[in-house]
């Protein structure tokens, strides 16, 4: 969109806004003679309008909308995804192309009022990612999740570089993790356990109930074996997922490939009964209907007490970063324990409550401690963001990702060995 146009629709929209204002407070007075229906749909259409104003200056002529994460474009990319989070408003795309990161505009004056998919980075997978019509995608809308419109890897730089963060040897790496493990213990203060065992999205909120350190650290996460049936579920909400040498529809050279050696790793080596589920989602809906399908396994399999939802981190494909660590004489891809909050600075989650997120993260914080001290270089930080990704079903629960998308598929699944070994230790041993 060329400076000119950008500008008059800035203008346009700024003296709309103005009028909106100047009508809505005639409104409010007017509501005091003719009762609070009419202020209530005033309000509401008002904020229809400007939230449909606000998204048009993201359009160019040719309405296209560039999505990706150029460092020369950063602002429009962070109000893109601002806006189509958090407004009313929110547009369905489609990819223009498969290799492209522009995306057509579909029914762009549309208002959907409950959940959207943004715009996301085409997988190499063969199977489509998008809703396959405008019907389905209505259909889908209608669900009561946000959880699709904020995914836990939009190819969010922050989770990307956070093992840049990982420097020096294994030895020096160690002893900077058992200093801050030790003033952890012995300070027991949340934020710094915040500031230095987690990367924090913007949009969350820290309830300070929920992190309490002494509890969080004293939470016993340990499993019996002997339950009967299988004790871990291991599945993925985007089984699609692949990485830089994948071969296309090569099931093991894909995140169910990477499931399945972890299963096999967890039940030979360390005598657990895990189910590992494969389904494929509609990229758009994942987290709706794998909530679905966790809610079914879960009452036919009471014994499941671990569920792991195994992903892979984006990074752009055009970006040189190839994060890559070392475990003892290995090199391997990092991994990166993930956790939503359930609490959102800007949008109400009153319905996306979870009972169980103090022990979600307790269980993933006891990993973390635990891998600092026996892979020093193998976790990035803990990531955090708003939504709640399922995690509410049971209490030990963890999203994982492991590597990303420049990863090699030997280097992700070398990274299971010790994943299994810190899986296995938390949910045996009491410490």
């Amino acid at each position: 969109m060329n400076a000119p146009i950008r500008k008059k629709q800035q203008k346009f929209l700024l003296k709309t806004l103005i009028v909106c204002i100047l009508l809505y407070i005639l409104f409010l007075l007017s509501s005091i003679f003719l009762g609070t229906g009419l202020k209530k749909n005033a309000s509401r259409a008002v904020k229809d309008m400007t939230s449909f104003l606000a998204c048009s200056i993201f359009q160019n002529d040719s309405a296209t909308i560039s999505y990706c994460l150029d460092p020369n474009r950063k602002d429009v990319t962070k109000q893109l995804l601002t806006n189509a989070l958090y407004s009313p408003v929110i547009q369905y795309v489609q990819p223009s192309s498969e290799h492209s990161s522009h995306y057509q505009l579909s029914n762009s004056i549309k208002i959907l009022t409950k959940e959207a998919a943004p715009a996301s980075t085409p997988s190499s997978a063969t199977t489509p990612l998008m809703a396959s019509s405008q019907s389905d995608f209505e259909t889908n809308a209608s669900l009561d999740s946000y959880d699709n419109v904020y995914f836990e890897d939009e190819y969010d730089v922050s989770t990307a570089m956070a093992s840049a963060e990982l420097s020096g040897s294994e030895k020096q790496q160690l002893q900077a993790n058992q200093r801050a493990i030790k003033n952890l213990t012995a300070c027991m203060d949340r934020d710094y356990l915040l500031k230095t065992f987690y990367k924090i999205n913007p949009s969350c909120v820290i309830d300070p109930a929920v992190w309490n350190v002494k509890k969080m650290l004293a939470k016993d996460v340990t499993i019996t074996k002997k339950s009967g049936g299988p004790q871990i579920l291991i599945f993925h909400t985007h089984a699609h997922e692949t990485f830089a040498d994948s071969r296309p529809g090569v099931r093991s050279d894909s995140i169910v490939g990477v499931g399945d050696e972890l299963t096999r790793i967890l039940t030979k080596k360390y005598g657990f009964e895990v189910m590992h589920y494969t389904k494929q989602y509609n990229y758009n809906t994942s987290y709706n209907e794998a909530l679905k399908d966790l809610t079914r396994i879960l009452k036919e399999h009471p014994s499941i007490q671990v569920v792991l939802d195994i992903h892979r981190d984006g990074v752009s494909e055009q970006s040189a970063i190839h994060s890559v660590v070392n475990v003892g004489d290995k090199k391997m891809a990092p991994i990166m324990f993930f956790n939503g909050v359930s609490n959102n600075k800007k949008s109400s989650l009153n319905f996306h409550t979870n009972k169980n997120l103090q022990a979600n993260l307790a269980f993933s914080l006891q990993m973390k401690l635990y891998a600092m001290q026996t892979y020093p270089q193998f976790t990035k930080k803990n990531f955090l963001k708003s939504f709640r990704y399922n995690m509410h079903v049971v209490e030990r629960y963890s999203l994982i990702e492991v590597g990303d998308n420049n990863n090699t598929v030997a280097e992700v699944k070398a990274a299971m060995e010790p994943l299994a070994d810190i899986l296995n230790h938390v949910l045996t041993t009491k410490d």
